[in-house]
């Protein structure tokens, strides 16, 4: 489950947050299949959630739920070039207030701006 941005950290006067998403899966994601879709109907009033994630191994490679990894990155996009010193506080801000946040990628732009210095 990929991590909420506070709306008031989700831009700030040198970027803003494009999105949340999931990346580095190790081995794979995880594969729903037929008997999690059963084990959901009987035990969870067929809600497909993670106490069957962890019931039922993958259907892909039959590891377990737990054994299935990925980071959780936050895309950002730069409205201007900007310096290290001007950014920093802003990223620091959303890790500490954001749990499960494993990192942040910056998204090209057409006027490609940068981080300098």
């Amino acid at each position: 489950m990929k991590p909420e941005i506070p709306e008031e950290l989700k831009e700030c006067e040198v970027a803003i947050v494009h999105k949340v998403d999931t990346v580095n899966f190790k081995p794979h994601p995880f594969v729903v299949g037929p008997k999690h879709i059963t084990h959901a109907s009987q035990y969870c009033g067929g809600i497909l959630g993670k106490e069957t994630m962890q019931a039922i191994p993958c259907a892909h490679c039959g590891r377990r739920y737990e054994e299935h990894t990925y980071d959780t990155v936050v895309f950002i996009k730069l409205k201007r070039n900007c310096t290290a010193s001007e950014i920093q506080p802003w990223l620091k801000e959303i890790a500490e207030k954001v749990t499960r946040i494993d990192g942040f990628a910056f998204i090209e732009t057409e006027q490609n701006y940068r981080i300098q210095g």
